[in-house]
């Protein structure tokens, strides 16, 4: 058992090391590679399975420690997005049931939580039995990729949105005249879908246009060798044989290298536009034209009041050139009291963009005035924007003259009116003394005071006389009264009337009459009524106005109604309705008119001078109230006069008539 040598043999591996060495190089290699190109390998090992390898890219892709390693395939597939996990699943024993290698794209949760798109491609070893006995893949992260193409397709479809909703027809055609794409516009243009004129040319597509196809030929030529845009109009017959005309616009794709790969076209269809734009120069040549001719001053200005064109009346009118007047030169012919007026009223116009209408004066260079009336309405564009005025301006000059004359006529009559109110307002004692002798002494003889007349005959004529001197005392009373009041003379003599009182004695007054012309008179007045703070004869003079108008109106038959009412917050209120003639709603101003009589003069029906109303109204305005009158012919006539709520006399003591006799006597 001693050791006496050694025996041996020496083999050559120099080729075995040279193999391993270029092995380990070309492994080194592909690592580098691999880890380049950011894609990580795996080996499996079918029979044990479990990972035997995977790379440090593969590792930094499912996001695991360096060495990390599955001991089995459901740990691997742990990490698989829920929502892939069948699918992948699916693929991979398909592959392992078929024997081949597979390429799936799935998403992974990461340790970290990150989810990444994966792209991973796998190989199968198999045996001498034809088993999978190892596999070997690549696992790439395509998630940047994915976003990109996610990205890719919704700016696609946005683009693809946007070309379908333009209302211009777009194409695009490769260099060799083939479609590439067409938009919504341009189909229904063609009538054709994009799937029938995909790679066809114009004659496939539009034979109808043979007669323009030299001129598009060249249009395309011209962009394709200067590489620009180059818009051209162009007349086009279609198939229902209308005629439109397009606005083309043609333009370059160019790629990266500004080489020119297609050949972009927009149609516009701008036959509406050229046909406004021919109609807007027609009304320009128009406007021009009637301007020129125009017998007043036409003119037009921005939206600032800067004139931007005037015609030859409108320098005529102003004494300026046309020239002068351009911009704000017009504003040196106003007249300089009316030039802080017109600003701002120019102002109130722009803001409300309301029609301009306002009178003033040009102060020409010989210092005549020229009274001018102005009006111009507003212009703005499509969107509603004001872009200036246009207008005419008017010499009114003669006009206003005309009313300056009118004024001053009207201002002489009213002065002439008032003096013939002051001068019977003085002569009402004039006027009253002599008919008081004659009413007196008539009514003297009538009664036969001093003895017997003698002669019958003489005692008819002294009642004559009597109820003549009577009636024209009457009359000449009521021209008095209304001509004081004109005149401003008439004054209130203010007490507190006890209105029931008075209503019956003005009942008492006019029962004769209404009994012998066969006429009913109804009153309506609440027992608790106020005092009413007034001029009592003045009251009694108005209701009894009321009352015998309606009488002497109202036919035998009819009935006569007078009313009275108050209120603390608006007064009393007298009103009087007849069953009588009634009035016309046109013949209402003429009734209410001093000396004015409604039937003709040669076919009086009714006598008097027409003074009732007007002096009913002037009365009851004296006190501060008003009269109402209501008619319709042949259904009667309401008059309603109303005295303030600050007459009313509530609680107050009412004087009884001895009082007031006496306190007249004190006066």
């Amino acid at each position: 058992g001693r050791l006496i040598g050694y025996i041996g043999c020496l083999t050559d591996i120099t080729e075995r090391r040279q193999t391993e060495e270029a092995l380990r190089q070309s492994e080194a290699r592909l690592s580098e590679a691999c880890r380049i190109a950011k894609i990580g390998h795996w080996a499996w090992d079918e029979k044990e399975d479990r990972q035997i390898y995977c790379s440090e890219e593969g590792e930094r892709i499912f996001g695991v420690p360096h060495g990390t390693v599955f001991a089995d395939f459901d740990e691997l597939l742990a990490l698989t997005h829920p929502d892939d996990r069948d699918r992948a699943e699916a693929v991979m024993e398909q592959a392992y049931k078929d024997r081949t290698g597979y390429e799936v794209e799935y998403r992974i949760i990461r340790p970290d939580g990150e989810t990444r798109f994966i792209l991973e491609h796998a190989e199968v070893g198999l045996d001498e039995s034809g088993e999978i006995a190892r596999m070997i893949g690549t696992v790439q992260d395509i998630t940047e990729r994915k976003r990109a193409d996610e990205a890719l397709r919704e700016l696609n479809t946005r683009f693809k949105t946007f070309l379908d909703n333009v209302p211009q027809a777009i194409s695009m055609k490769d260099i060799e005249g083939r479609y590439l794409l067409v938009n919504s516009a341009f189909q229904r243009l063609v009538g054709l879908s994009i799937e029938a004129m995909h790679g066809k040319t114009d004659p496939e597509v539009m034979p109808w246009i043979a007669d323009i196809r030299s001129d598009i030929v060249a249009h395309e030529r011209a962009v394709l060798e200067s590489k620009s845009v180059i818009v051209k109009d162009r007349e086009v017959t279609f198939p229902d044989g209308s005629v439109r005309l397009m606005m083309v616009t043609k333009f370059p794709v160019l790629d990266v290298s500004g080489d020119v790969i297609a050949i972009g076209t927009t149609n516009t269809d701008i036959t509406e536009r050229q046909r406004a734009e021919n109609a807007l120069r027609e009304s320009e040549v128009r406007f021009r034209v009637l301007a020129t001719v125009s017998p007043v001053g036409i003119f037009r200005t921005d939206a600032h009041g800067l004139a931007t064109y005037v015609n030859e009346k409108w320098c005529e009118i102003s004494g300026l050139t046309p020239e002068e007047a351009m911009g704000d030169g017009w504003h040196a012919a106003l007249h300089p009291d009316d030039r802080e007026d017109i600003a701002a009223a120019w102002d109130a116009f722009v803001i409300a963009r309301s029609t301009y209408n306002l009178e003033y004066r040009y102060l020409r260079r010989n210092s005549e005035i020229t009274y001018c009336y102005v009006q111009a309405l507003p212009e703005t564009d499509e969107d509603g924007r004001l872009i200036g005025y246009i207008g005419c301006l008017t010499d009114i000059t003669e006009r206003r003259q005309a009313e300056e004359a009118l004024i001053s006529a009207k201002r002489q009559a009213d002065l002439a009116n008032r003096s013939k109110s002051e001068f019977l307002a003085n002569m009402s004692h004039e006027l009253r003394t002599p008919l008081n002798a004659i009413i007196g002494f008539s009514d003297m003889m009538k009664c036969e005071m001093f003895g017997p007349v003698g002669n019958p005959k003489y005692l008819e004529y002294a009642e004559d006389i009597n109820a003549s001197g009577v009636h024209l005392l009457e009359l000449i009373n009521d021209i008095l009264d209304l001509s004081k009041i004109e005149a401003g003379k008439d004054e209130l003599h203010e007490e507190n009337v006890d209105v029931s009182r008075v209503l019956r004695s003005c009942l008492t007054l006019v029962k004769e009459r209404a009994e012998t012309g066969g006429v009913e008179i109804e009153f309506d007045a609440a027992s608790d009524l106020p005092a009413l703070r007034a001029d009592e004869r003045k009251l009694k003079q108005i209701i009894i106005n009321l009352l015998s108008n309606a009488i002497k109106f109202t036919p035998a038959g009819g009935k006569v109604t007078i009313g009275i009412w108050c209120h603390p917050d608006d007064g009393f209120v007298f009103q009087v309705a007849d069953t009588g003639i009634g009035i016309a709603l046109d013949d209402i101003p003429k009734a209410l008119a001093p000396f004015s009589q409604i039937d003709g003069d040669f076919n009086r029906k009714y006598e008097g001078t027409g003074l009732g109303l007007p002096l009913t109204k002037a009365l009851a305005e004296l006190h501060g109230g008003s009269l109402d009158l209501q008619s319709a012919v042949g259904v009667g006539t309401t008059v309603t006069v109303r005295f303030p709520a600050e007459r009313n006399v509530s609680g107050a003591t009412r004087a009884s008539p001895e009082e007031k006799f006496r306190a007249r006597l004190a006066e």
